[in-house]
């Protein structure tokens, strides 16, 4: 199912999506901030050297067929970890 909001990582570089993050459960503006700083922390995107931005559905949503294909990356990198 494709989340109405949304974070995703992206190659600072190429402006390639890696990632997208679900925000659907987040039910205030709290929840949001907090679930930002974790995905900041556990992707260290605020480190310059490491290519990354963190965007979010509200400034700069992404295509569906893109969405799409995120999902189905990481859900079979999901399948492949267990």
């Amino acid at each position: 199912m494709i989340p109405l909001s949304y974070f995703y990582l992206v190659n600072v570089e190429t402006n390639e999506p890696l990632a997208i993050f679900s925000a659907d459960e987040c039910h205030s503006s709290n929840d949001l901030a907090a679930l930002e700083g974790r995905l900041r922390l556990e992707h260290n995107v605020d480190d310059a050297t490491n290519g990354l931005a963190l965007r979010n559905s509200v400034s700069a949503r992404l295509p569906t067929d893109q969405i799409m294909v995120l999902l189905a990356r990481q859900a079979h990198r999901r399948m492949r970890k267990s």
